[in-house]
This record gives C-alpha cells, structure tokens and sequence, in this order.
C-alpha cells in the first residue's frame, strides 16, 4: 500500500495562471495545487532545478506570484514546481483559494 507523501492540503481543479522561468514564459493550466507548490500544464517547460514562478488570481481577486523551483517534467504535458518559502500574507490566501476551490 502506497502512502500519501503529500503535507498540504490539495486542490484538483484546473485553474488559469502563467508560468516563467529562464528565458520562457507563458500561460498555463495550474492543478494539483497546495502550501507546498504545483503541477503546471504547458508545452514548453523548463528544466528540473530551474527557478521559476507560477501566477494566478484566486477567486477574490488576489494576484498571487509564487517562486519555486522545477521538481519533475513530463515532456509536452508540463512540470511540477516545488514553492520556496511563502510571506504568511501569501499563505493566508493560498490555503484560502485552495479550500475555496476544494468545496467549488
């Protein structure tokens, strides 16, 4: 039996955001989003142990830009970023916009 490795609570749903690192950017599809970072859907990725950021609205409004660095890439599908540490304000409306979309 597997066991969950996960420490922060995580939200499925897709959600609208953009991506940049190094020399790219772009938009994106963010899922599988907590405290603890993300997987983002794109084409184009960097690479793993790039720093990059990922930035979203949550659903009052709040422009969230969070650093992190590239964990795992699955060519042509997208990437998961693991957040540096996060400004508590920033944590607030993360976890807020998380549960928030667990119950949507």
């Amino acid at each position: 039996m597997s066991q969950e490795r996960r420490k922060h609570t995580r939200t499925l749903k897709p959600i609208d955001g953009r991506w940049r690192g190094g020399a790219a950017t772009g938009q994106c599809r963010i899922g599988d989003l907590s405290l603890g970072g993300c997987f983002v859907h794109s084409l184009s990725a960097p690479r793993v142990g790039d720093s990059t950021s990922v930035s979203f609205v949550t659903h009052e409004g709040q422009k969230l830009d969070l650093e992190g660095t590239v964990v795992h890439v699955e060519p042509r599908i997208g990437f998961s970023v693991q957040f540096h540490e996060i400004a508590a304000a920033d944590a607030h409306d993360l976890l807020a916009f998380v549960e928030h979309l667990q119950k949507a």
